[in-house]
């Protein structure tokens, strides 16, 4: 009973709207955005989470320490290239 009043309420207003009243609470709520929205985020774009390299944008490596700065890829991985490996590692064929 409750979870359904929660769905009916929640439903009335769209994810900027709801974002918009929890904004400045103290909440501990926040969108989901999709990875076209994410990097405009002023959390994401303050700690440099997307990066881009050769027109892909992709997350930035992680984890990232204050002393120790990790290698940012020269070319964006390709789809697919590591797959066999990923197989391998598993123990398995390729199907």
């Amino acid at each position: 009973m409750l979870r359904a009043a929660f769905t009916t309420a929640f439903a009335d207003r769209g994810r900027d709207e709801w974002a918009a009243v929890f904004a400045g609470l103290g909440a501990c709520v926040t969108p989901v955005l999709s990875f076209g929205e994410a990097p405009g985020h002023p959390h994401m774009a303050g700690r440099d989470t997307i990066i881009e390299i050769d027109g892909v944008r992709q997350a930035a490596p992680a984890p990232r320490f204050s002393r120790t700065a990790p290698g940012i890829p020269a070319s964006p991985p390709k789809p697919g290239a590591d797959t066999d490996a990923v197989y391998r590692g598993w123990g398995i064929a390729r199907p």
